[in-house]
């Protein structure tokens, strides 16, 4: 062995076991770091760092065939450094890639909770929407019932709510309109959708609902409230109406007369 071979291979152990201390060193600096995220651009850093030690190494390892060209020292800091480069990206890289999930699991946590709180506002806009919408059909219908001296504003709501709904226009507006059992508007003579009062000047013609109104008389169906098996008949069903046994349910037991509305599928506005 040569004088110079002698001193590359002393060299190479001396950077051997600085290589073994430092990377000791490192493991433990690492482990103490192992939680932490970094951001983008110190990843991007690393990276960088990574491929010039690479770079510089592949130049000393070209050299190495001319041993006298090359200082083992210097070639074996060099390697290592590299090898910690890129240990060390591999490492941040994955750190990111956790900060990046962290991230993007909050976001979606702040997505359903911005769904939820729409869902909530959507359903407390539809619930005002129908009371409101109530509570402008039950004004429309007081408004001409008063006009037309109902006797019974609150038999008549009922039954007027079975052919009346409020309507949403194109321009925003609310109106009500009726409707036929089909579904169809209801039209007056002229074939125009008929007006609130309209519908209750036809019904103070009708011996059906005269009753309800100032000066009217029962019309046929107000007899017994009771078939002849001593079952309750209910007066609210189509088959069976009679307004005059539904005023006098309200009055005596309004309980009563909730359960047969609801039966019949009809609202029993009290007040």
């Amino acid at each position: 062995m040569t004088e110079e071979e002698k001193k590359a291979q002393e060299a190479a152990e001396k950077a051997e076991k600085e290589r073994l201390e430092k990377e000791r060193l490192e493991k433990e600096k690492a482990e103490k770091e192992k939680d932490k995220l970094y951001s983008e651009s110190y990843v991007k850093g690393l990276r960088d760092e990574a491929a010039k030690w690479r770079t510089q190494l592949r130049a000393a390892e070209e050299k190495l065939g001319k041993l006298d060209s090359v200082d083992m020292e210097e070639y074996q800091q060099l390697k290592q450094k590299a090898k910690e480069a890129e240990q060390k990206e591999l490492e941040t890289k994955g750190e990111w890639d956790k900060a990046k999930q962290i991230i993007m699991d909050n976001h979606a946590k702040e997505l359903a909770k911005k769904d939820e709180a729409i869902a909530k506002k959507d359903t407390e806009i539809a619930k005002l929407q129908a009371e409101l919408n109530n509570t402008i059909l039950e004004n429309a219908v007081a408004i001409e019932a008063s006009a037309a001296k109902c006797v019974n504003p609150m038999l008549l709501s009922l039954w007027m709510g079975r052919e009346a709904r409020v309507v949403t226009l194109d321009d925003e507006r609310r109106v009500v309109k009726l409707f036929n059992e089909d579904g169809t508007h209801r039209l007056n003579s002229k074939g125009d959708p008929m007006t609130i009062k309209e519908r209750l000047e036809e019904m103070k013609q009708d011996p059906q609902f005269a009753v309800l109104f100032e000066g009217g008389v029962a019309g046929a169906g107000s007899k017994t409230e009771r078939g002849g098996s001593g079952k309750q008949v209910n007066p609210w069903k189509k088959e069976t109406l009679n307004l005059t046994e539904q005023g006098r349910i309200v009055r005596e037991n309004p309980e009563l007369a909730k359960r047969l509305a609801t039966e019949a599928g009809a609202v029993l506005y009290t007040g």
